[in-house]
């Protein structure tokens, strides 16, 4: 597994359409750098802000996203799920807004 090699620094997901999922993808990876003694190893966690794949027309859609107030909510989420040891940001259609959300967040982290 990538978690036991030296030169990575964190593992995770990246443009996650739907934030419902990314839930539980932070607690696997957070539960399972604790498990194999990666503890001080980061969660990485890329939501997108507003796109997803329309395999249909095999096109990349386009919609109004994740409000930001729930954004923040999310986050501050995230972070607690993978115990303040996480790399937040942002893919798709994230703002310079939905970013200052996350540091809302972190600027009080443990």
């Amino acid at each position: 597994m990538c978690g036991n090699t030296d030169c990575v620094v964190g593992v995770g997901v990246n443009c996650c359409t739907k934030p419902e999922y990314i839930e539980k993808l932070i607690k696997n990876a957070r539960d399972e750098l604790d498990r194999i003694g990666q503890e001080k190893k980061y969660v990485v966690c890329y939501p997108d802000g507003g796109v997803e794949w329309d395999s249909e027309r095999k096109c990349w859609k386009y919609y109004t996203g994740i409000l930001l107030e729930e954004f923040e909510k999310r986050a501050k989420n995230w972070a607690e799920l993978a115990k303040f040891k996480i790399i937040l940001g942002g893919c798709c259609k994230t703002t310079p807004d939905h970013i200052q959300c996350i540091r809302n967040v972190l600027k009080d982290g443990k």
